[in-house]
């Protein structure tokens, strides 16, 4: 059995059970290829078709879903975005349809992703004048590479390092939490925790005094669905979803972003599309959008906003 057809035959065992799909039969596709199970079927149907077929994609216009078409590995048609004008690559695709926002009002919609997402509204909660960490899954040192040495040392060396950078960002995050809570005070600081955040993650935020919202890992984008968010100030190292509010259902000016990606990120080559992004978005929003480059500019953007 060649690799093709044993692609497609655990897409059908995935998808269709006992069933065969017949992938020359869609002349258009929508999918982000981030999951390896999207990416393969997007495969099979470009490929039964050889090659007629319409692919559409979505982004939040930083291009970190697409950053493999950007590069030549497969073409794409067209990319959806809530924001055409904000996206870094604007020049790069011949097509980019803007999305419609979301009408809080379609009932029927709403309820239809709550179910997708098994989201729960509790009518208790207010989400007026909360301040929100938004998580990104950056992940600490593992445990079993901590205190290595010797041989042990020397053959995970490779490993090693590959964690090594993350674990910094991590620390780092961690360490800037611990001062946004000690400087919030009296207030509380809510964690958003990422979709793909690691469990041990909760217990590091309860420890430094976080709370955690409920609905841990639903889209951002649901909570602007099902509440009406004012007054806040949110938080993050460079998470899109403070911008999906804004972007999908409706630009609330109470709202403030602090980006911290400035202060974290320094020593990385490799932000120069994500602060492309978000300076362009601080021009559109600038008494309520802040990147401090520096502690020292973190604390005077806090004692602003709070």
């Amino acid at each position: 059995m060649s690799n093709f057809e044993s692609q497609e035959k655990n897409i059908n065992r995935g998808i269709a059970k006992r069933k065969k799909i017949d992938f020359s039969k869609y002349d258009q596709v929508f999918g982000i290829e981030t999951k390896f199970f999207v990416r393969r079927c997007i495969e099979l149907i470009f490929n039964n078709r050889n090659g007629n077929c319409i692919i559409n994609s979505i982004d939040e216009g930083l291009a970190s879903y697409l950053s493999s078409c950007i590069k030549g590995i497969r073409h794409i048609n067209n990319v959806y975005l809530y924001e055409p004008e904000l996206a870094v690559y604007k020049n790069t695709f011949n097509s980019i349809i803007q999305i419609p926002k979301i009408d809080k009002n379609d009932k029927d919609f709403i309820e239809k992703v709550n179910f997708i997402f098994d989201f729960q509204r509790y009518n208790s909660i207010d989400f007026n004048n909360k301040i929100l960490f938004f998580d990104q899954n950056w992940d600490a040192m593992p445990k079993y590479l901590r205190n290595i040495s010797g041989i042990k040392k020397l053959l995970l060396n490779n490993l090693y390092k590959k964690h090594l950078n993350e674990s910094f960002i991590y620390n780092k995050k961690m360490e800037l939490f611990a001062i946004l809570m000690k400087k919030s005070l009296p207030r509380k600081i809510f964690v958003k925790l990422h979709p793909r955040s690691s469990n041990y993650f909760i217990s590091d935020y309860l420890e430094k005094g976080g709370e955690l919202l409920p609905n841990i890992i639903a889209p951002w984008e649901l909570f602007g669905c099902n509440y009406d968010i004012k007054n806040n100030i949110w938080i993050t190292i460079h998470s899109s979803a403070l911008c999906s509010y804004d972007f999908t259902i409706k630009s609330q000016k109470e709202n403030k972003f602090i980006f911290l990606y400035k202060i974290i990120l320094k020593n990385e080559e490799n932000f120069e599309e994500i602060d492309g992004f978000f300076e362009q978005f601080r021009k559109k929003n600038i008494d309520r959008v802040f990147i401090p480059k520096d502690e020292v500019e973190l604390m005077k953007c806090l004692e602003r906003v709070l």
